[in-house]
């Protein structure tokens, strides 16, 4: 039955119709990966930013000692 199919289309017809479905299949693997990519940076964008620590620490006592005010 195969055989009969094939025998029936012209080689011309088959190269266009092989070369069409390698398309169809390209574009598909394509699609799939292009939307997992963007499903990826989605998630690094809406990821909340990790808190800063930092090294920063502020001691009043001496800051009064340093800048005294005159009253």
């Amino acid at each position: 039955m195969f055989k009969k199919f094939y025998q029936k289309l012209k080689k011309k017809n088959l190269f266009f119709l092989t070369g069409g479905l390698i398309i169809i299949i390209a574009c598909g693997f394509l699609i799939i990966f292009s939307l997992t990519f963007l499903i990826k940076n989605i998630n690094l964008v809406l990821k909340p930013a990790p808190p800063e620590n930092s090294s920063i620490h502020f001691n009043i006592s001496e800051a009064e000692r340093l800048f005294l005010q005159d009253k």
